[in-house]
């Protein structure tokens, strides 16, 4: 696949999360994240620009085609700050989702230059984000990935030789990293765990509509969806109750802001509870008014 078009693979898009995870960002915020750049993926799109860019043959000529969208063409005009940065944060991801499967084939894209991956008086960018309290939380950097597949025929039997390797490749750079760590860090690149399909494990809500078209969204966003689709005066004249309190109140608990969502007219949406507590109230709600979807939890991430 060309570069671009690894940016619109969505089996592949999703494996980022792990590493902003890593980084020790909310889930919340990498859902947003996310969210954000499936939309600007969409908007790209639908102008003449996304032919530009995945013609693109190498990575250089990629990187300045995306630095004249955002800073020529599209200056001044993002909803979302952080999109210009996390269109190259991609990038960085790709390289070290390449060196754990080459199979990937992405084309043009150039193997990083040495000081970009080998760890000298300073971390790199592949380590940099991902050190919290003397240690690193994953395994990123393509370099040391690639010195680290052979292992994973043989784990865990060479596992004290998988991890020579790494501390050899940090030095004295990571001393608060014991050999247990180390191989901790190993396993779960050289052996994920598979991601559970248990409906326990499931974080966002599917609806789906009359002509079959579905939105996945979380469990705060499809409550303001059908709240909003009712109204929200009639959402306030009904006797339905969230987690023991009215769908939409004047007042909160100023102890818990966090479990209410500002409306309109001074008015707020409760929202607490877990998605799966979301979700049978969701469901309460369009039964008791016949709506013209259907909600359910899912694990299919947003776009």
């Amino acid at each position: 696949m060309k570069i671009f078009e690894a940016y619109y693979n969505l089996s592949l898009r999703s494996g980022l999360k792990r590493y902003l995870l890593a980084e020790g960002r909310k889930i919340s915020e990498i859902d947003r994240l996310y969210r954000q750049f499936g939309t600007y993926l969409s908007r790209i799109k639908g102008i003449h620009y996304y032919q530009v860019l995945l013609e693109c043959e190498t990575e250089t000529e990629f990187k300045e085609k995306l630095d004249h969208l955002f800073n020529s063409l599209w200056k001044d005009h993002f909803e979302y700050k952080e999109m210009p940065k996390y269109f190259l944060r991609y990038l960085h991801f790709l390289h070290s989702a390449n060196a754990l499967d080459p199979s990937l084939n992405i084309e043009g894209l150039e193997t990083p230059e040495d000081f970009r991956c080998i760890p000298e008086s300073d971390f790199t960018e592949y380590a940099k984000p991902y050190i919290k309290d003397g240690k690193l939380t994953i395994i990123a950097n393509p370099l040391l990935i690639k010195k680290l597949i052979p292992f994973r025929q043989t784990w865990p039997l060479e596992a004290d030789e998988a991890v020579n390797v790494a501390k050899d490749f940090y030095r004295s750079m990571l001393p608060e990293m014991t050999d247990e760590d180390w191989k901790l860090k190993i396993e779960e690149l050289l052996q994920p765990k598979t991601r559970s399909k248990a409906k326990a494990t499931a974080r966002y809500v599917k609806i789906v509509f009359p002509d079959s078209s579905e939105k996945i969204m979380s469990g705060t966003e499809a409550m303001e969806f059908v709240i909003t689709d009712i109204g929200i005066r009639k959402a306030m004249s009904l006797n339905v109750m969230h987690m023991k309190e009215n769908l939409v109140v004047r007042q909160i608990n100023k102890r818990y802001p966090a479990n209410y969502k500002s409306l309109e007219d001074g008015l707020w949406l409760n929202i607490k509870g877990r998605t799966e507590d979301k979700v049978k109230t969701l469901r309460l709600l369009t039964s008791l008014l016949r709506l013209p979807y259907t909600i359910s939890l899912t694990n299919l991430t947003p776009e």
